[in-house]
């Protein structure tokens, strides 16, 4: 009885084994298949961007770095946006009902300088947006506490 009884524990150890064998056996195979599917995913994705930006090159759009992540104007865009107004602004000169020769080259500069006025103006974005003229205390929210009550 003794012996039947150790052969039987001795079996009992060895099925244990193999089912414990068995369980991280079949974990082994899932996490290969999760990497597998991970390592694609990643590899489409690659794929997916490197196609993209090659279209983007293909049709002109070439962005720079701000203007691909922060706001949708290309360079081509912008380029063609300059054309269009530096084509505009001769087309009225020429227009002009008994404009000089002396007058058309006057509008370009004011052109220009109006141009290069608006970009000293514009403050750099931040605290001093809100600085205008005559904003006095309104241009900072001084003494506003009590705004809820009116």
């Amino acid at each position: 009885m003794d012996e039947q009884i150790i052969k039987i524990e001795q079996l009992t150890k060895d099925l244990e084994k193999i089912a414990n064998q068995q369980e991280i056996s079949n974990q082994l195979a899932k996490m290969e298949e999760r990497i597998k599917n991970k390592e694609e995913d990643i590899k489409s994705r690659k794929a997916h961007k490197f196609n993209r930006d090659k279209l983007d090159y293909e049709h002109g759009r070439i962005y720079t770095f701000a203007q691909k992540y922060d706001s949708v104007r290309t360079k081509d865009v912008s380029k063609s946006g300059a054309e269009v107004a530096i084509h505009h602004t001769s087309a009225d000169d020429s227009s002009e009902i008994g404009s000089s020769a002396d007058e058309a080259p006057r509008n370009k500069l004011d052109f220009q300088g109006e141009m290069h006025l608006m970009q000293m103006v514009t403050p750099p974005p931040g605290q001093n947006r809100r600085r205008g003229r005559g904003s006095g205390r309104r241009g900072r929210a001084r003494g506003r506490s009590n705004q809820h009550k009116e």
